[in-house]
């Protein structure tokens, strides 16, 4: 019904507007046709943007190689539904691992970050040196997917011919690490290539300090044994709050739900009153960029 009645709003407001020229014709006022498509113009450029599409451009390289600094990207709010006085209107489409959306990130600038999906409402994820799960199974990279890698060469001079020769422009940089080794940003094809090199040694992946600090987060929940997964909340998850689901969904309960919660003496206070567990109102979703080792997304700002 809502969705009905916005769909109404361009016409009605070209009705209005053309009634209110037909008045103001009639009492001698003459107001010119191109003004008068101009001003409508204008609101239904402003509706569309508001609940329909929107254009955003991007900063930064934590897309890098499927989106690039100052690219401009097209927004369809239709498929989440648009946000309106701060309520969001059903969409048509679900959520999807691997959707690429734009996020509104108010704490930090730029305030509209491009990001991917890797894991949403309901998923469990869990951090294993340096590596992300999501339900139990690897996380997807993207093939444009950019990881920071540590290699050992025989030859540095023969191996930047052969870097520039396949046309990996990652950025190469010396380790502080390993004498003699080189740290790149690659993504699977061009790892692929290199590692058919008879001039690398080795080649292993640099675990990002974000993903280590996440993974010693990681700490077991009473009644559960080892490390527990982080839950992506969903709509009508229910949490028992102890310390550790505590420290694990605080800032989203308070950021996102806009809900005060508080600790003391072991106990849990919710706006006040003393609770022993909470229920998300709300469906997330966790975002990671695709140049992994650089791009800040959830691994630091959360959900």
């Amino acid at each position: 019904m809502l969705w009905f009645l916005i769909c109404l709003i361009p016409t009605s407001i070209y009705t209005l507007l053309f009634y209110i020229k037909k008045a103001l014709d009639k009492n001698g006022y003459k107001i010119p046709r191109f003004l008068f498509r101009l001003v409508f113009a204008i609101i239904a450029i402003a509706i569309l943007r508001l609940c329909i599409v929107d254009v955003f451009i991007v900063e930064g390289i934590s897309m890098k190689n499927t989106l690039f600094q100052s690219d401009l990207v097209i927004v369809n709010k239709l498929t989440y539904g648009p946000t309106i006085f701060h309520s969001r209107l059903k969409g048509y489409g679900d959520v999807n691992i691997n959707d690429i959306v734009v996020y509104q990130n108010v704490k930090e600038r730029p305030t509209h970050i491009v990001k991917r999906i890797i894991a949403k409402a309901g998923d469990s994820l869990s951090f294993e040196n340096g590596e992300i799960f999501v339900n139990g199974q690897p996380a997807k990279q993207p093939v444009t997917g950019k990881k920071n890698y540590l290699l050992q060469v025989k030859n540095k001079y023969n191996f930047f011919r052969e870097a520039d020769a396949l046309g990996i422009n990652g950025s190469i940089k010396n380790s502080k690490d390993l004498p003699g080794g080189l740290h790149i940003d690659l993504d699977l094809f061009e790892k692929s290539q290199i590692e058919k090199s008879n001039n690398v040694r080795s080649i292993v992946p640099v675990i990002d300090p974000s993903i280590s600090k996440l993974e010693r987060s990681q700490k077991p929940i009473p009644d559960q044994v080892g490390r527990s997964p982080f839950i992506v909340p969903q709509k009508g998850m229910k949490i028992l709050l102890n310390q550790a689901t505590y420290n694990r969904y605080k800032e989203t309960i308070q950021n996102h739900e806009k809900r005060n919660l508080t600790s003391f003496n072991n106990k849990f206070y919710l706006d006040g009153n003393e609770v022993g567990s909470y229920t998300f109102q709300f469906d997330y979703c966790f975002i990671m960029g695709d140049n992994l080792n650089n791009s800040r997304d959830s691994r630091h700002f959360g959900l």
